[in-house]
């Protein structure tokens, strides 16, 4: 087991307030960029959501964006349509912006 599959085995489920994480790509990816930790959250009992920004992954020839607002949407969309009290644990990959 790698170091970092110990680490996501190492943290209980019940020690979270949230077992839901979303992965947000950085710039010049999309949400393939994160299948290795998708499968090692799920492994751990995670529940993982892992989006494409608009004009990248399976957005990537949607190439209309004036503001930062619409490319991301897709973001802003997931959280909005959360239940009111969910909690969700972010990850942002630091070439995001």
């Amino acid at each position: 087991m790698t170091r970092k599959q110990q680490l996501i085995m190492d943290v209980k489920l019940d020690d979270l307030e949230t077992n839901h994480f979303v992965l947000v790509h950085g710039g010049g990816f999309g949400a393939w960029c994160w299948y290795k930790t998708i499968a090692l959250l799920e492994e751990g009992g995670y529940r993982v959501t892992a989006i494409d920004l608009t004009g990248s992954g399976i957005h990537l020839f949607d190439t209309n964006i004036t503001d930062l607002s619409q490319y991301t949407k897709p973001f802003t969309g997931l959280i909005e349509s959360l239940a009111d009290g969910e909690k969700v644990l972010v990850n942002i990959s630091e070439f995001l912006f």
